[in-house]
């Protein structure tokens, strides 16, 4: 069957998928349809754009945990990030470029917020395809 799809497609390299059913109980297998699976591309990986579009996080009083817990770890986060070729050398240069944060300490509530390499133990790293960005909110 393959010789058949060379001949008829004009190609010399390809995979094929192929169906088959079993005809009645102890019969022989029939061939129901064929396929060419899709080969990777060859050519040149597109680098990603990545567009800035401020996302906002907050704590769900709905999660598992007691009010008490609930109302303690209340908090909102909101991240923009900039606006960039994903290149490497790009993302040397970090992934946000402001974060604002709103919570509480158990007592009075308090917020922090500013360009992300500014705010209080900023850190960050991309390695291996991993970028981390961290800070403290104390």
């Amino acid at each position: 069957m393959s010789s058949a799809y060379a001949q008829d497609s004009g190609r010399s390299q390809f995979v094929l998928d192929f169906d088959y059913k079993q005809v009645g109980p102890g019969g022989g297998l029939v061939v129901k349809q064929v396929r060419r699976v899709p080969e990777p591309s060859t050519s040149a990986t597109v680098t990603p754009f990545l567009v800035n579009g401020p996302l906002e996080y907050r704590t769900f009083r709905g999660e598992a945990g007691t009010a008490f817990s609930n109302h303690r770890l209340k908090s909102r986060l909101t991240f923009e990030t900039r606006s960039m070729w994903l290149t490497p050398e790009n993302l040397s240069g970090g992934l946000f470029s402001r974060i604002e944060l709103e919570s509480t300490d158990g007592c009075s509530s308090f917020s922090l917020g500013g360009p992300a390499t500014e705010l209080p133990g900023a850190t960050y790293s991309f390695a291996g395809g991993t970028a981390r960005h961290g800070f403290s909110a104390v």
